[in-house]
């Protein structure tokens, strides 16, 4: 009887020995470390070409993981991976205007994690900058008009021009013209006259530096010529009438005794000046 209960007691204490040295991890393959909780509360924020990520921190953890992906549904298998980060992280170097999608898990020495819910950012479009300066502007002269063209500029929605008749325009004292797209024509001028120009690019931010300036005179039509009035102020002083007479003959008889004529008037007239004067001739 007493060899019996000695052999239960001993059961006993080597039992209590095997559970207590099997649950403080005394053989265990992962030598005591204890399995990771999935990270909660994952957020991301877009930025300049960057999203920032941050979760809650799991206690268990030595380190984290990130997945991630430009299309929904990232996982394990398949999203770009991001090891040994820690919360708050910054992924820089991304496409403007994107949708990047994310999910993390905690690691440590017993393993990695399921996956924490996925969330996503997207990242800023490209910042609008004030556009570059117009360049290659230049300027011709018309009747009563000048044409300005230049270079298109990146980034610019439309022009404004600035014009003066005195050199030395600028922004603050030129006549401003906006919405203007090249070319343009100013219309309505004085004949015989220089202007003088400046153009800046304009978009949503802003206004560009000018160009450099360019310049153009307006024609001076020449007076019309009115055949009547050369007829009879010319024509019957000296002969009283022509009679009448083609363009042909006044031609011919002009090129007889124009060199003889003192009148610089007959002699400069041109063909079709000489045709209206036949058509008066009487």
């Amino acid at each position: 009887m007493g060899l019996n209960k000695m052999n239960v007691l001993g059961s006993i204490i080597v039992g209590f020995f095997c559970i207590c040295f099997a649950g403080c991890g005394g053989s265990g393959g992962n030598g005591g470390a204890q399995s990771v909780p999935s990270p909660k509360t994952v957020t991301a924020v877009g930025g300049n070409g960057q999203v920032n990520i941050s979760w809650i921190q799991v206690p268990e953890a030595a380190s984290y993981n990130i997945y991630w992906a430009t299309v929904p549904g990232v996982t394990q298998a398949n999203g770009n991976k991001i090891s040994g980060v820690s919360t708050p992280y910054t992924q820089t170097g991304l496409a403007s205007n994107t949708a990047y999608y994310y999910i993390i898990t905690a690691v440590n020495s017993a393993g990695e994690s399921v996956a924490s819910a996925q969330t996503t950012a997207t990242t800023n479009p490209p910042p609008v900058v004030i556009p570059a300066t117009p360049t290659g502007v230049t300027a011709t002269g018309g009747t009563q008009q000048v044409t300005l063209s230049w270079f298109a500029t990146s980034g610019a929605i439309s022009y404004n021009i600035y014009y003066s008749i005195a050199s030395g325009v600028t922004i603050a004292n030129g006549t401003k013209i906006t919405g203007a797209t090249s070319p343009y024509a100013l219309i309505g001028l004085l004949d015989g006259t220089a202007y003088y120009y400046i153009i800046t690019a304009v978009n949503s931010t802003g206004e560009s530096v000018a160009s450099a300036q360019a310049s153009a005179t307006t024609v001076t039509p020449a007076p019309v010529f009115n055949a009547l009035s050369f007829y009879n102020s010319v024509c019957l002083g000296c002969h009283y009438t022509l009679g009448v007479r083609t363009a042909a003959q006044i031609t011919t008889a002009i090129a007889t005794i124009g060199p003889m004529m003192s009148k610089s008037s007959v002699t400069s007239l041109t063909s079709a000046q000489i045709a209206a004067i036949a058509a008066v001739s009487y």
